[in-house]
């Protein structure tokens, strides 16, 4: 309720628009390193992984955030020179931060498809 005399805030809303077009692929080479991927924000819509030496096991994780301290968002396990591919349903998963790859053992080559946030 409004008091004389006193000016009302504008309520501001905020939303995160994803960029336009298809989503956009983010190639993984073979023997790569754990590392941020994308950031600040993106909607990850899926991801394919192979076992690139075709050799060993191997395993990754996909982090929302900068480093493997935010949200786990998939944990993949592949055996030696196994694929393993994932897409979403509906609005995809919001990586709020970023999206950061753990290599946690093995050689995976690949790519994780993402829709970057404007704004924030």
């Amino acid at each position: 309720m409004a008091v004389a005399g006193q000016a009302m805030a504008t309520p501001v809303l905020e939303i995160d628009l994803p960029a336009p077009g298809p989503a956009r692929p983010l190639p993984i080479k073979a023997g790569q390193g754990s590392g941020q991927l994308i950031g600040p924000r993106a909607i990850v819509y899926g991801w394919n992984f192979t076992e690139s030496t075709g050799a060993a096991v191997a395993a990754v994780r996909l982090w929302s955030g900068s480093s493997n301290l935010g949200t786990m968002l998939a944990s993949i396990k592949l055996a030696s020179g196994g694929t393993a591919s994932q897409w979403t349903t509906g609005p995809g998963v919001l990586a709020d931060g970023g999206v950061y790859l753990e290599v946690v053992s093995g050689s995976v080559e690949g790519a994780v498809f993402v829709h970057p946030i404007r704004g924030r």
